[in-house]
Order: structure tokens, then sequence, then C-alpha cells
């Protein structure tokens, strides 16, 4: 139980910075789709489809849920949020439930 308590604490202190690392990455992305080939019109329907995808994923919408950390952690991963090593520093029992799921 005190572990979970940490995990949760650090979960809070983590999710934020993830979440902006997680956004930089996507305008950097958004900023190729935009000076690549094809027409203005064409750029910009690409953008919005794939805006509309990443907002339709956790990483840039999630706000923190105690009870639900676990899944989102999963989440995070799987939706290429975080690594795997970003989860390094919870505790042994909340990593290898990560990994288990992934």
């Amino acid at each position: 139980m005190e572990n979970m308590k940490k995990d949760w604490e650090l979960y809070q202190s983590k999710l934020g910075k993830w979440q902006e690392d997680y956004a930089d990455r996507l305008i950097k992305e958004y900023m190729k789709i935009l000076t690549g080939k094809g027409t203005a019109a064409e750029r910009i329907a690409a953008l919005k489809e794939r805006v509309d995808g990443d907002f339709s994923g956790i990483g840039l919408t999630l706000v923190p849920n105690e009870e639900e950390m676990l899944f989102d952690l999963i989440d995070l991963v799987r939706e290429d949020v975080i690594m795997m090593d970003d989860v390094g520093d919870f505790s042994e029992e909340t990593l290898e439930t990560v990994k288990h799921f992934i």
C-alpha cells in the first residue's frame, strides 16, 4: 500500500512533463506535415486528421486519477507517450504490472 502511495506521488510529479514532452514531439511532426508535399489544402487536411487522432488518445488529454494510474501508465507506454525507461523509478510491483501488459 505504501508503494502505491509513493507511485501515485511520483506519477503526479511526472505526468505534466511527460505530456509537455509529448506535445513538443507532436509539434515537430505537425511542422513536417505543414512543410511537406502537397497543396496547402491537402497539408491542412492532413494536419487536421493527425491532430484529431492525437486528441483521441490519452497523451494530451489525460487527467490523473489515482484509481486509474496503472492503466494509464500502460496506455501511455502503448501510445508511445512515454517509454518503459520512464517507468523505471516506480515500485517493482508497478513496473512488473506495466511490463506484463505491454
